[in-house]
C-alpha cells in the first residue's frame, strides 16, 4: 500500500509548507491530501511547491459544515433549507472537484452535514429521529444533488466519495452500510465511499464487516486512532483493519488524518506511519 497524510493536520504549524513536505518525504510518505479552502489565495504557490517534491496528491478533503474565515462565512452544508446556502455548497463542491483535477488528484470527499438541526443532542445521539424522515430527506434532497455533483466529478476526471460521519457530526449518514446504500442508488463509476477509522470506531460493530460489506464502493480510507491522534496513540486495533483492506484487495493510499497539537508533532507522524507499515508487512 501507499501512505499519505492530510495537510490540514498541520494547520497549527508555523514551520512552512516546504519544511513540512521535506520532513514528510524523508519520513516515508508517498503523498499528501489537500484541504479544500476557497479563500486560500496561494493555491498556485502550493502547487508550485508540491511540484518540487516526489509526493503525489491523493485528493481534496472538504471543509464540510459552515465555516468562518477572516470574518467571511461560506456555507458548506449539503443539506440546507436556505436556497442561497445550498447553492453556495454546490459551488464549493465544484471548486473542490476542479482543484482536485488541477493537482491530478483522484477524489474529493463529501459529508452530509446540515444547517437544519431540529433535533436535540439527546435525540441525535440516541437515534430517535424517524427513519422515514431520514429516507425522505435522502431521496428528495440528497440523492439529486449527489447525482448532479457526480456528473461534475466525472467531467473533472475525479471521484466523489461519500464519507460517513459519527452521530455527533451528522444525522444522515453514519455507517458504511448507509453510505453503501446511497452509493448503490447513485450507481456511478465516479462515485464511491471513504471510510474513516475515527468515525467507524464510534458507529461500526465491526471494522472488518464494514470494509468487506462495502468493498464494491470502497475507494479511500482515512486513518486516525480513537482519540483522533496517529495510529498507535489510542485503542483502535488497526491490525484487523489492515487485514480487511488486504482481504478486499485494496492497494491504494492509507491516508492519515490526525489532530496534531503542540510543538512535538514530528515524532508522532513518523511513529504512526512506521506502526502501520510494520503491521502491513506482518498481515
Amino acid at each position: 500500500m501507499k501512505y499519505a497524510i492530510t495537510l490540514s493536520s498541520f494547520g497549527h504549524s508555523n514551520e512552512g509548507l516546504f519544511r513540512t513536505l521535506t520532513r514528510l518525504q524523508e519520513q516515508g510518505y508517498d503523498a499528501v491530501e489537500l484541504l479544500g479552502d476557497p479563500i486560500n489565495p496561494n493555491i498556485n504557490k502550493v502547487k508550485d511547491t508540491l511540484d518540487t517534491f516526489d509526493l503525489d496528491v491523493t485528493g481534496i478533503s472538504g471543509k464540510w459544515g459552515a465555516r468562518v474565515h477572516d470574518g467571511t462565512k461560506f456555507h458548506t452544508n449539503l443539506i440546507s433549507y436556505n436556497p442561497e446556502f445550498a447553492k453556495s455548497c454546490i459551488e464549493y463542491t465544484e471548486y473542490c472537484l476542479e482543484t482536485c483535477n488541477m493537482f491530478d488528484g483522484k477524489h474529493v470527499n463529501i459529508c452530509l452535514t446540515s444547517d437544519y438541526q431540529p433535533l436535540s443532542m439527546y435525540e441525535m445521539t440516541h437515534g430517535v429521529e424517524s427513519h422515514f424522515e431520514k429516507e425522505r430527506i435522502i431521496e428528495n434532497k440528497i440523492l439529486p444533488v449527489l447525482t448532479f455533483l457526480t456528473r461534475i466529478a466525472k467531467d473533472n476526471g475525479v471521484q466523489l466519495l461519500l464519507e460517513p460521519l459519527n452521530r455527533y457530526c451528522s444525522q444522515f449518514c453514519n455507517t458504511a452500510a448507509e453510505a453503501g446504500t446511497i452509493a448503490e442508488k447513485i450507481n456511478h463509476d465516479s462515485f464511491g465511499i471513504l471510510l474513516d477509522t475515527y468515525h467507524m470506531n464510534i458507529e461500526e460493530a465491526s471494522f472488518e464487516g464494514a470494509i468487506e460489506g462495502t468493498k464494491k464502493w470502497f475507494k479511500h480510507t482515512h486513518f486516525a486512532d480513537s482519540n483522533r491522534k496517529m495510529p498507535g496513540y489510542g485503542h483502535i486495533e488497526f491490525s484487523s483493519i489492515v487485514h480487511a483492506l488486504k482481504k478486499i484487495g485494496y492497494d491504494e493510499f492509507i491516508c492519515f488524518e490526525p489532530n496534531l497539537s503542540g510543538d512535538d508533532f514530528r515524532e508522532p507522524t513518523k511513529q504512526g506511519l512506521d506502526y502501520i507499515k510494520k503491521m502491513e508487512k506482518s498481515n
